[in-house]
């Protein structure tokens, strides 16, 4: 085959084969200068499907007008977004135009590129070598298939290899074409900045318990989710925590490779990197992350980066939350509450934390009687500043509960009805606890008689705390004035 003509392989249409070969040579014509060595990348990834990317491409630059070629950029960059700059000689050249070429991401793209073209059409032979040669003009149906015309006739989608020539002006994968004036001859380095969809990064927690239970181990790991169709290698990472406004044009295309690649729908491979983070630092009203050692981020690829851990002071909880007094009148009463298991700690330096926590998922585990991590469930946080409080609400449990009944109801005056409430509190654990009642009204309300001191969260709801004795059971008791 030609050197002239591309070659490509693939099932177009119905049943047709597209042959294409020479892309690079194409390009590569005496003012196109592509870039030289590896790339120093750098992500700044943000958390809603948005990252900035940052790479230094080392060139040679001729006097003169320079067309740079500029390979392996995102499927889903964002053209309006692409800055340039030099590291070096920024006095002596300047970028004067730049393209993005989506590419033709797939056969049926490919043959759209084609349309109107002279082309070839090989049969196939049975032994497997080369058939028939036949020229003649591919032309595309509106099905997605093709037809071929000859001289007298049309074949429509035959079973066959269409050879077409190459003309320099397709480009089989997503392209920055930048167009350079040059003072002089010289060495630099390309400085391509851009924002891109299909690469987002999601905060996650293991928390394991100590062997006292009263401290909390406690890791950070950050996500990152590379769907932009391109690789980007030994690259330095920094996760964004916060939501800043951003305008990102979509720029999609039936050619384009997004749809074309495959990327969505290949399986993510899912690995670890031993990079860790720097403490965060404030980026404008948002925070950064900067991990200590570069990875090399694959595309259809889920990594894992371990940002920043610590030992936490922690206190569990053990809370029932009433039903509601009116709730009792019909029929409510005496029915069994499992108490819930909420971890509650500060984040703080003197807890053993102290960095801003970015919204993510908990999972904590506990210690069985070998010493071996349990999961006991998950909570979600959101953004968590430095000295704030973190309630996580973990689950059910089997031997705390309360069985609350109404003793007796009665009526004070026309609008105020009287309810005396008895609550029985076990505990069936081998150790003692304290639970924690928190009883919802509606209406004014007011206690009127207990036999523990409540206090009052807000205008709507009271709370008792009871200690319970391991194996053992308690009884809260209280009446409270209602006025409708």
């Amino acid at each position: 085959m030609k050197a002239s003509a591309w070659f490509f392989s693939g099932i177009v249409g119905a049943s047709a084969l597209v042959s294409i070969s020479g892309c690079a040579k194409a390009l590569a014509q005496d003012t196109v200068k592509e870039t030289k060595g590896d790339r120093d990348v750098e992500l700044t990834v943000y958390k809603e499907d948005f990252a900035m990317v940052r790479e230094g491409r080392p060139l040679d630059l001729e006097s003169g007008r320079n067309k740079l070629i500029l390979r392996d950029v995102s499927n889903s960059l964002d053209p309006t977004s692409v800055l340039f700059d030099w590291k070096k000689g920024s006095g002596d050249v300047q970028v004067v135009s730049n393209t993005y070429e989506l590419g033709v991401g797939n056969s049926s793209g490919l043959m759209k590129r084609l349309q109107g073209k002279q082309a070839e059409m090989i049969w196939n032979s049975d032994n497997g070598k080369e058939g028939d040669r036949m020229k003649g003009t591919l032309e595309v149906a509106g099905d997605g298939g093709f037809v071929f015309k000859t001289g007298d006739k049309y074949y429509v989608n035959p079973n066959a290899t269409i050879v077409a020539p190459s003309d320099g002006t397709i480009v089989a994968l997503p392209t920055v074409v930048a167009e350079v004036d040059s003072k002089s001859k010289s060495t630099s380095t390309l400085d391509l900045t851009y924002f891109t969809r299909g690469m987002s990064w999601s905060a996650d927690y293991v928390a394991k318990f100590g062997t006292g239970a009263e401290t909390l181990n406690l890791e950070c790991w950050a996500t990152v989710t590379n769907r932009t169709g391109t690789s980007f290698p030994n690259a330095a990472l920094t996760f964004m925590a916060g939501s800043p406004n951003r305008s990102f044009r979509d720029y999609d295309s039936a050619d384009a490779p997004v749809a074309a690649g495959g990327v969505m729908a290949r399986k993510a491979k899912y690995s670890k990197m031993e990079a860790q983070a720097y403490a965060p630092v404030a980026v404008g009203e948002m925070y950064a992350y900067k991990a200590t050692s570069r990875a090399s981020i694959a595309p259809a690829e889920m990594n894992r980066v371990r940002m920043f851990g610590g030992e936490v002071s922690v206190k569990k909880d053990y809370s029932v939350r009433l039903p509601w007094i009116g709730e009792w009148m019909y029929g409510n009463q005496n029915r069994r509450q499992s108490a819930q298991l909420s971890v509650n700690f500060t984040n703080s330096e003197a807890k053993g934390l102290g960095n801003p926590l970015p919204q993510g998922t908990v999972r904590v585990y506990d210690l069985d009687s070998e010493g071996k991590p349990v999961y006991v469930g998950a909570a979600e946080i959101s953004d968590t500043p430095k000295n704030a409080t973190v309630s996580l609400t973990l689950s059910n449990v089997f031997d705390v509960y309360a069985e609350p009944s109404v003793v007796k109801t009665s009526k004070v005056d026309k609008h105020t009805l009287r309810y005396q409430i008895s609550v029985v509190l076990h505990n069936e654990k081998k150790s003692s606890t304290d639970l924690r009642l928190v009883q919802p009204f509606s209406g004014r309300w007011n206690v009127v008689d207990e036999n523990s001191k409540h206090t009052k969260l807000d205008t709507n709801t009271a709370q008792w705390i009871v200690p319970i004795d391991a194996g053992g059971k308690a009884t809260l008791s209280y009446s409270v004035d209602v006025k409708n």
